[in-house]
């Protein structure tokens, strides 16, 4: 160097000694250079120095801190770029992983550098204004690089904002473990629309239009003559099971585990109201239904004055102003209920009617939700005529699709009306699929030797509850929930379970999800916290490097062998003197002599007694240094 600058106090003045005349006859001998004169006269050279705070340190201890602040800002920013954004269309999770543990080390590296600038500053506060053993003096110079040192406890009784100070170091490398976790990769739904076929429930389909494909396509058993007898047994086992299980019947998904779609189709539905006993609704059962208990271990017989349930279907006639129709499909019911503890009473008429079903299908599990508009009610006049399809039972050719129905040898039918006939046919099948397995009776239940039931199931589906008799040890009695309410839901649970079983196929727009790996910015507080929390804690500290820094008027820096050699220039300080016995031992075997003696930074004055400069020594070799004041 040209020149060493030293801190704010007078740098001693060096005296021109001549030399001795023997060095200067020597000059001539071979022996090592010195240096060239120019540099003899700059180490010679008579100057004063006054310290100065200068911009590095400042600019550091700012500089670092503002940084790191941009970096968790920008990883942030980050963050909310990639929240709710597939991985496929961004950037890989590996680079993603790469970038998060980036911005954590950018951030604790620079606001490491900020924190430990500022230490120096106050660690040389405190070097200035205390007496330190050597060995604490040596710890605190390690101890914001090695937090070993945190274990002597002691120096937190004689520098605790230092101790503490070493303590943030290896904080802001444990809180910036928690930001990179804060952007995580979850599934996420990506949503697409599309037309797709999918089943649905098409009562009108004769494929087609031969008889043979007419016969295949119906849902119902019919006679010799093509008159309508029952549903076929596939659809009265659907109504069966969905009365049982107490909900509709559902289906696999045709679009994937995670679909919906909506479907319109034409089905029954039942407009059904509280009634007055219907006097006629006994005979109609035991005119359908045996008066004779038909279940094993069950041998009573029936009982009308121990009613507990009794419906039927029938065929309700109507006056010539009723809208052309001449009778109507009846479902009467009586039955106990459990509020009153007596019978109740419920009629219900067969309509026509549009379904509007949003079929929706969430990790594979089916949810339908219908909305009906009600229609005209069933003609069962002419849906309950003999030989109502013997023309296509009769067809010459069954397999011709070109089957003249006005050529029928027993009634005529247009293309239209034998439409409109097949179609109320279809779903009267889909009502008989409920209102068959309903039908029955039940009396005395409970009562031993006298408990009757015929055909009815409805003692075993949920709409039934028991009450327990701890006297008896038995249920002597039985309640149903009959509303008009529920039993519209259970035409509209069946007709439901009779969709998920329909084969026909339509096309429809489906919106389908998928689920693709992708980031989420699952938890923004562990990532701002950690930041917010780091900058805070360390932004006390370097406020207080900076109250240090303007307090001893001179930049201090960390690890330096100039400042080191700068600050031992000392060289009759009893520090120098017994360190110098101990210059080639390791810290580990130096005597408790040297490690505790106690030295500050202070005025010292040298041998002659005449200047005073800045050194280490013991207290009593100096005197207290403060900023030199300007």
């Amino acid at each position: 160097m040209s020149s060493v600058l030293r801190t704010s106090y007078e740098v001693v003045q060096q005296r021109d000694v001549p030399e001795p005349r023997e060095s200067q006859q020597n000059e001539s001998r071979d022996v090592t250079p010195g240096p060239p004169k120019e540099a003899r006269a700059d180490v010679d050279a008579v100057h004063t120095s006054e310290g100065s705070i200068g911009w590095m340190v400042p600019s550091a201890m700012i500089g670092f801190f503002l940084f790191a602040t941009v970096v968790a800002i920008i990883h942030y920013i980050y963050c909310q770029h990639l929240d709710d954004k597939f991985v496929e269309s961004t950037i890989p999770q590996a680079w993603n992983n790469a970038f998060s543990i980036i911005f954590a080390r950018v951030f604790s590296t620079a606001l490491a550098a900020s924190a430990s600038t500022a230490f120096t500053q106050i660690l040389w506060w405190y070097l200035r204004r205390r007496a330190l053993s050597l060995s604490n003096i040596d710890a605190l110079f390690s101890i914001n690089c090695s937090p070993l040192h945190l274990y002597q406890v002691g120096l937190l009784k004689v520098t605790p904002i230092l101790w503490f100070f070493g303590l943030l170091i290896p904080f802001i490398s444990i809180a910036t473990i928690f930001p990179p976790g804060s952007l995580v990769v979850q599934q996420l739904p990506d949503v697409q629309t599309a037309m797709a076929m999918v089943p649905t429930l098409d009562v009108d389909y004769r494929g087609n239009n031969s008889a043979v494909d007419f016969w295949a396509y119906a849902m119902f058993d019919h006679g010799t003559d093509g008159e309508y007898r029952s549903p076929l047994i596939r659809y009265l086992s659907l109504g069966k099971r969905t009365l049982l299980e107490g909900s509709y019947l559902t289906r696999p998904s045709p679009c994937g585990a995670n679909c919906t779609y909506n479907l319109v189709f034409s089905a029954p539905s039942l407009q059904c109201e509280q009634d007055t006993p219907n006097p006629s609704l006994e005979g109609r059962v035991f005119k359908l239904y045996s008066n004779v208990s038909q279940s094993e271990a069950i041998s009573g017989s029936w009982n009308p004055r121990t009613i507990d349930f009794m419906a039927a279907p029938y065929q309700a006639n109507l006056t010539e102003s009723d809208d052309g129709h001449t009778s109507l499909y009846k479902f009467d019911l009586t039955y106990r209920d459990q509020t009153t503890n007596g019978l109740r009473n419920t009629s219900c008429t067969t309509l026509d009617a549009n379904y509007t079903a949003n079929i929706t299908y969430e990790n594979s599990v089916q949810t339908v939700t219908v909305d009906i508009a009600q229609g005209q009610a069933l003609n069962a006049t002419i849906l309950s005529i003999n030989s109502l399809f013997y023309h296509v039972v009769q067809a010459p050719d069954p397999t011709a699709t070109n089957l003249t129905w006005e050529n029928a040898p027993m009634r005529y039918f247009s293309e239209e009306s034998l439409s409109e006939l097949y179609h109320g046919v279809q779903l009267r099948s889909i009502r008989d699929a409920l209102i068959r397995p309903l039908s029955g009776a039940i009396s005395s239940f409970g009562i031993n030797d006298e408990y009757f039931t015929t055909n009815t199931i409805i003692q075993e589906t949920p709409l039934a509850s028991m009450a327990y008799n701890e006297t008896l040890f038995n249920y002597p009695k039985i309640y149903f929930d009959l509303s008009p309410s529920a039993l519209q839901d259970l035409m509209t649970n069946v007709t439901i379970s009779i969709l998920n079983d329909a084969t026909n196929m339509t096309s429809t727009l489906v919106t389908k999800t998928v689920y693709k790996s992708g980031y989420v910015f699952k938890d923004e507080a562990r990532l701002i916290g950690a930041y917010a929390g780091t900058l805070g804690a360390c932004l006390i500290f370097v406020l207080l490097g900076f109250g240090a820094l303007w307090q001893n008027g001179t930049p201090a820096f960390s690890g330096g062998f100039l400042q080191i050699m700068c600050t031992t220039t000392y060289g009759d300080s009893v520090m120098n003197r017994v360190a110098q016995g101990f210059s080639q031992r390791g810290i580990e075997n130096l005597p408790k002599d040297l490690s505790k003696l106690k030295v500050r930074y202070g005025l010292v004055t040298d041998g002659a007694g005449e200047k005073k400069y800045a050194a280490f020594g013991t207290v009593a070799e100096t005197e207290v240094l403060l900023k030199r004041a300007r």
